[in-house]
């Protein structure tokens, strides 16, 4: 069979130029072509069909598309409509390590992530989060002034370590398990700290945590619950508004001030927690939905760490406020 009776309709490939088809393998849909591979559509395609358009400089994909789409048509070329391409920009997370262009780019020619190898590399992290922390805990009972320094130095120490795998994603597989160790360290060190002052809110928040987490994935799972555009735009304002103040809280404590009220163990400071607990839960549904889409797109290996990377975050986030929560509960008492 000839290249030219390989191509079905004008959607399947680009005419004339079978660049992504052998030397690539990258898509076979010149939608796709298009969408995710400007520089190198323009760059490979020889066809004068598909001339450089400026709507690619300025980012105008659709406006590229509609063109191509009339010039074809005055052609005599069968015009079907796209099967639905896999849309980055409507992959929403208020999670910092997965943005909207962590699956964009990759090549189909590699060993792809599955669901069951982010399922297994993000246990095995938290066990390593939890190792950590246990010898934290250990170490920091009996002298809990250095508890400060091991949170300091641990937390700011998984800040870089985060940091660096979000730059370079194929570091995940080092840097993943370096971020849950030190990580741990750290909430190790914070966790003795607030069991000496409130005896049982340690094992209280891991049991929370943990009973979030499985009810949630189980729920996800069930599809009883579907992250529309609505739920995933209010999640990531709330998650960005709460991120705002925390930076606010920060920045003010340096000149010895805070933001009454919400820190505190009144009422307002329950609720506020008790809100941001439940923005941190919702959090994980999203979670969910940017690793099975990324599964779906057929992303590499190596991926399944960063995606086990970014929701071991979340789940960190989820267990310091569930602290935060009961620490504020008992201090009422």
């Amino acid at each position: 069979m000839s290249k030219r009776t390989q191509i079905k309709s004008y959607w399947d490939i680009c005419p004339k130029c079978m660049y992504f088809q052998e030397e690539t393998g990258v898509c076979k849909s010149l939608y796709q072509n298009i969408l995710e591979y400007p520089d190198r559509f323009t760059e490979k395609c020889n066809a004068t069909f598909f001339k450089k358009d400026p709507s690619i400089a300025d980012g105008k994909i659709d406006t590229l598309v509609t063109k191509h789409q009339e010039r074809a048509r005055n052609k005599g070329h069968k015009i079907e409509d796209p099967a639905p391409a896999f849309d980055y920009t409507k992959l929403k997370t208020s999670n910092p390590t997965l943005t909207k262009k962590t699956f964009i780019g990759f090549e189909n020619n590699v060993e792809q992530m599955t669901l069951q190898g982010v399922v297994n590399k993000s246990a095995f992290l938290i066990l390593l989060a939890i190792l950590a922390a246990a010898w934290t805990w250990q170490r920091d009972f009996d002298s809990s002034s250095s508890s400060k320094s091991f949170v300091t130095t641990s937390s700011l120490s998984a800040l870089m370590v985060a940091s660096l795998t979000i730059r370079k994603k194929s570091r995940a597989i080092v840097t993943a398990p370096l971020y849950a160790v030190l990580e741990g360290i750290s909430l190790g060190a914070i966790s003795a700290i607030l069991e000496a002052r409130y005896p049982g809110v340690v094992i209280q928040a891991v049991s929370l945590t943990f009973a979030t987490f499985i009810c949630l994935l189980l729920t996800y799972a069930s599809r009883r619950i579907k992250p529309t555009e609505n739920f995933k735009l209010g999640v990531i304002s709330a998650t960005g508004a709460v991120g705002l103040v925390y930076m606010t809280t920060l920045t003010l404590r340096h000149f010895g001030l805070s933001i009454p009220f919400i820190h505190d163990s009144g009422i307002i400071g329950i609720l506020f927690s008790l809100f941001v607990v439940s923005l941190a839960a919702l959090n994980l549904v999203l979670d969910f939905d940017f690793i099975e889409y990324g599964v779906k797109k057929g992303a590499p290996h190596y991926m399944e760490w960063y995606s086990a990377f970014g929701l071991l975050a979340t789940l960190f986030w989820l267990y310091i406020e569930f602290l935060n929560l009961l620490a504020k509960s008992k201090s009422r008492r």
